[in-house]
């Protein structure tokens, strides 16, 4: 499937949280739209599967296990995605979620300080470092795109 008023031909996306759920939707149509795709993720084995998709209709693609609440390995991701494929045209800030076991809606008094950091960390902190990292790229190209997304959660 290709969607013919997007032509995305040469462009190359990072994908955070790209291996499953809303993220693996996106980064396939990324793909089908022409891009080359990065899946950054946490646990790379889903992303794998969706690596082999996008190779089967043609398009580059590559999986690195990232954790994006480091800007070290942020801004690693960023580095390989340039060496693989030249550039990076279009960052999608997609992980997230709410992390640790004392989490929850309607849990607030039972949320512990460090399960609130590190939800923090994920939901926040990761839009910054990813941002930060690929938006020096970006400034020297003089192009690119940034999305934010969210949940109701």
């Amino acid at each position: 499937m290709r969607l013919p008023e997007l032509s995305l031909n040469g462009k190359v996306a990072i994908v955070t949280g790209g291996g499953q759920g809303i993220g693996k939707a996106t980064t396939l149509v990324l793909a089908r739209c022409g891009a080359a795709v990065c899946i950054a993720d946490i646990d790379p084995g889903p992303g794998e599967d969706v690596a082999a998709q996008i190779r089967a209709f043609g398009q580059g693609s590559m999986v690195l296990p990232v954790d994006v609440t480091s800007g070290e390995q942020v801004t690693r991701m960023v580095q390989k995605t340039i060496e693989t494929f030249g550039h990076v045209d279009i960052l999608v800030n997609n992980a997230g979620g709410a992390t640790g076991p004392t989490f929850g809606i309607g849990r607030v008094l039972k949320i512990s300080e460090r399960d609130w950091d590190d939800t923090l960390a994920l939901n926040l902190k990761s839009v910054f470092l990813c941002s930060r990292a690929v938006a020096r790229s970006m400034m020297e190209q003089k192009k690119g795109c940034i999305i934010n997304m969210a949940t109701v959660t």
